[in-house]
């Protein structure tokens, strides 16, 4: 039997479409070697090609377990899991916000949404990376700029008829998967990987900057980062590591300041100086007293008549929580949801596929970064509000959060199918752009 038609038994076995390039591929170097080892033995080349074939065995049965191997299989474990954090998160807002059965359908929804996102190619997304984060991008901005008006000082919210309102805060955050994609396609670079790598993170920026929302133009950058750290650490680049990430971080400093410094609103720069100067907001200030009259086990009657008079935002449920019930139920509660994105992040730097890898784990790194923020409103350390995945209710957020949880699970569902380097080709051949 000759190499083409051994193959093509073999191809035939496997159900997986998407991965039969890189079984072939891998069949197919299994055999150059095997051969080579043949050759080397004096055989001739046809004798030795035929020795190869034989060697790997019959072509139906090794389709078959290729087949076995190489397709998807649902995380249906973490989907669980997910659900199981959806629902007590959920019964935990109920109970402190009877109101919130609203966020009930934006969890439905979300979580449907989650698991249809399972079953996309996400390789082919990243095919067309750069034009869907000029995109969304540019759809985020002419959103701000035409059809949102300024509320409070702020275009972050767009109303859209029988709909609601979108937070664009939240959704900018989607632009973080395309940009670790975008970054793929710098891998093998030298220096120009790391430069575009950079320039990338600019058009989403700009978007939350125009809002304007500091905190989420100054998240989405050190989001970007550490996304573009890791591929550095993964050596996609062909420069010096300890050189480059001492660059990055550099500049993860000292580029918020100047742009501030330079670009910053006159309120914005007085914000900034009373947080140096030690001076705390009242709602601040109301967190800390609150935290302070919280018990380890058990609600407290002060607490609860402060937390009573504040405005029903939805951000301060640590506070909540902590004021009900306990500190211990709240540390509890924040610690699961924690330990459910590091193992997702764990598990997505094992991923076999380079672009799933960084792509899942960008994802965590969003999530990650959220509680960060969100725990230093909470905390009483900084004055501001942000956003917990599964304790903050709203639409926006929690859709966002399902959908960017939807992308990890795919990655993790076909972690057998793509191969390490996975090329990414376009069918329709045109100049490329940067």
């Amino acid at each position: 039997m000759e190499k083409r038609d051994y193959i093509e038994q073999v191809s035939e076995q496997i159900r997986c479409k998407r991965a039969l390039p890189g079984i072939l591929d891998e069949l197919d170097a299994h055999i150059s070697d095997q051969k080579a080892d043949y050759l080397s033995s004096g055989m001739s080349e046809k004798e030795a090609e035929l020795s190869a074939i034989r060697e790997m065995g019959d072509p139906v049965v090794v389709g078959a377990e290729l087949d076995a191997i190489h397709r998807p299989r649902m995380p249906w474990k973490t989907i669980i899991i997910i659900g199981v954090i959806s629902i007590a998160s959920f019964i935990l807002q109920t109970m402190i916000w009877p109101s919130s059965l609203r966020q009930m359908l934006f969890c439905l929804v979300g979580y449907g949404i989650m698991i249809a996102v399972c079953y996309i190619d996400y390789t082919k997304i990243a095919k067309w990376s750069k034009e869907l984060l000029l995109l969304f991008s540019f759809f985020t901005f002419c959103s701000e700029l035409f059809f949102n008006p300024m509320v409070n000082g702020s275009h972050q919210f767009l109303y859209i008829p029988f709909l609601g309102s979108m937070n664009l805060s939240q959704l900018i955050l989607l632009t973080i998967p395309l940009y670790c994609a975008v970054l793929y396609q710098y891998k093998g670079t030298k220096r120009k990987g790391i430069i575009m790598g950079i320039i990338w993170t600019i058009p989403p920026i700009l978007c939350a900057w125009y809002m304007p929302n500091l905190i989420t133009a100054a998240a989405l950058f050190v989001m970007c980062m550490v996304c573009l750290s890791i591929a550095i650490k993964r050596q996609w680049f062909q420069v010096s590591t300890r050189i480059s990430l001492c660059v990055i971080w550099s500049s993860v400093a000292a580029i918020p300041m100047l742009g501030l410094y330079f670009f910053g609103e006159t309120y914005q720069k007085a914000r900034i100086t009373a947080l140096f100067n030690g001076e705390a907001s009242y709602h601040v200030m109301a967190i800390r007293e609150t935290l302070s009259n919280s018990l380890l086990v058990g609600g407290n009657q002060t607490g609860k008549e402060i937390v009573g008079q504040w405005p029903d935002s939805g951000s301060d449920l640590f506070s909540y929580v902590s004021i009900y019930y306990g500190l211990a139920v709240a540390i509890i509660a924040i610690g699961i949801i924690v330990s459910l994105f590091v193992y997702m992040l764990q598990k997505s730097i094992r991923q076999t596929s380079q672009l799933g890898m960084l792509i899942s784990s960008g994802c965590c790194v969003v999530f990650l970064v959220q509680i960060m923020i969100w725990l230093t409103g909470n905390l009483g350390l900084l004055p501001i509000d942000g956003y917990c995945p599964f304790l903050t209710y709203g639409g926006t957020g929690t859709i966002t959060t399902f959908v960017l949880l939807g992308i990890i699970l795919c990655i993790f569902r076909n972690k057998n199918v793509f191969p390490a380097n996975v090329v990414i080709k376009r069918k329709i051949r045109r100049k490329e752009f940067l």
